[in-house]
């Protein structure tokens, strides 16, 4: 094994709804966790995130967005996306992801929301696509329409972000479709995770927090979790853990 510190990436964290995002930045580089994608999930975090990323300009990589459970009835689609789209196209220069965005069946049940959702979804992947950005997705319960609407687009990269299925014809669509796939903290205890690490190939894994997300037996996700999960990438994969390290910290570097 190589003598070389492993470096590692949280490619997909809600720093925002941490209470000491201070804190949770030095420890994430004392587990050597080098790069933290900062996921916008609300309107106002969007103007957050990019605060954040100019406090610390070599740690936080910002995402713009919106997560689809925001999107409700009295949403107004046409001016939330603008507002951020223009955010966006302000600071260009600074932004490499679009995110979280996608589609939720699983917490919004109500066909109207869910159409509102991928509208406003369609909206941010036109956007990626003319700018060549990368997109982290949320699409519980609607992998299978995530899929159909990606085909339509071309988008830089397209990252899965906690895909937890079944249904293998899922994981192989995504697969042949050229997604990435985040990993996180379940991996230690959901047979699906676990089921998803083993047939995706190691090019296409990437690390994931999802914090300050609670997992079973109160875990809370943060970036000091990275290591962990490399580990347990290593075992299912029958891998050495530098060879996992360093391949899918390449993996992140490339998206870059």
């Amino acid at each position: 094994m190589s003598s070389k510190p492993c470096y590692y990436h949280d490619s997909h964290c809600h720093l925002l709804q941490f209470k000491n995002i201070d804190n949770v930045i030095k420890e994430a580089s004392a587990h050597n966790v080098t790069k933290i994608v900062a996921v916008s999930m609300y309107k106002d975090e969007n103007f957050e995130v990019l605060k954040l990323a100019q406090k610390y300009p070599n740690i936080i990589i910002p995402a713009l967005g919106v997560h689809p459970i925001v999107i409700s009835k009295k949403t107004n689609i046409i001016e939330l996306f603008n507002e951020i789209a223009e955010l966006i196209k302000k600071n260009i220069a600074k932004i490499k992801f679009i995110g979280e965005i996608g589609l939720d069946r699983y917490f919004s049940k109500d066909k109207d929301i869910f159409n509102k959702q991928k509208q406003i979804f369609e909206k941010f992947l036109g956007l990626a696509e003319k700018y060549k950005l990368n997109v982290s997705i949320h699409g519980k319960n609607a992998e299978n329409e995530v899929l159909e609407i990606l085909r339509s687009f071309k988008i830089k990269t397209k990252i899965f972000h906690w895909l937890s299925v079944n249904d293998s014809k899922i994981i192989k669509k995504a697969i042949e479709d050229g997604f990435h796939f985040s990993v996180n903290f379940s991996i230690k205890y959901s047979k699906k995770v676990q089921n998803l690490v083993k047939n995706v190939p190691l090019n296409k894994l990437l690390y994931e927090s999802d914090g300050p997300y609670k997992y079973k037996e109160a875990t809370q996700g943060t970036p000091t979790l990275i290591p962990m999960i490399a580990k347990d990438i290593s075992n299912l994969k029958k891998l050495n853990i530098d060879e996992v390290c360093r391949s899918l910290q390449k993996n992140f570097e490339n998206i870059l």
